[in-house]
């Protein structure tokens, strides 16, 4: 695994984002150790054509995690009237889940480890959603999205409302 953030490792990553992109791929997509050797993908853009896209797995985790509340949200006949917590709100993918979440117009609580954590890293999203700490705020979730492996924040059934879909 550290042979990816050598010289030699991210020319290989170079080469086959290049096969990639000959072979008419419009999107790269990075995982594993690939993502933080390669920047998040800013040392891989500079070699590709600039209509290709480069994401990671953070950027992808959340685009599926909001496709998920929304066929949930759908699933309950709620649509953006879902309410939606998000534990583990303020962590890389947490945070842009939450972002995406708040631009559907979601009834949004966004957990974290502490509410001045939640302030600090989400307060932008302070008019459009709940910043808390507070795990039994869960109990009243239509919709419950964990996005941490945070021991602390581990979902009790009792925590849970009966009827609850919970994305993890």
């Amino acid at each position: 695994p550290h042979e990816v953030v050598t010289g030699a490792g991210m020319g290989a990553v170079v080469e086959a984002a290049k096969l990639a992109v000959s072979r008419g791929t419009p999107l790269i997509g990075l995982g594993a150790l690939t993502a933080p050797a390669m920047g998040g993908g800013e040392r891989l853009l500079r070699h590709l054509p600039p209509e290709v896209k480069v994401t990671n797995g953070n950027g992808y985790t959340a685009a599926v995690t909001r496709a998920n509340v929304a066929e949930a949200a759908e699933w309950l006949g709620l649509g953006e009237r879902a309410k939606v917590v998000v534990v583990g709100s303020t962590g890389s993918v947490g945070g842009a889940a939450s972002r995406l979440l708040a631009d559907d117009g979601y009834q949004l609580v966004l957990l974290g480890r502490s509410q001045a954590r939640v302030e600090h890293l989400l307060g932008d999203l302070a008019g459009r959603a709940v910043l808390s700490g507070d795990l039994d705020l869960v109990r009243d979730a239509d919709i419950v999205v964990t996005l941490t492996h945070e021991a602390r924040a581990r979902l009790q059934p009792e925590l849970v409302r009966p009827g609850s879909v919970v994305i993890d």
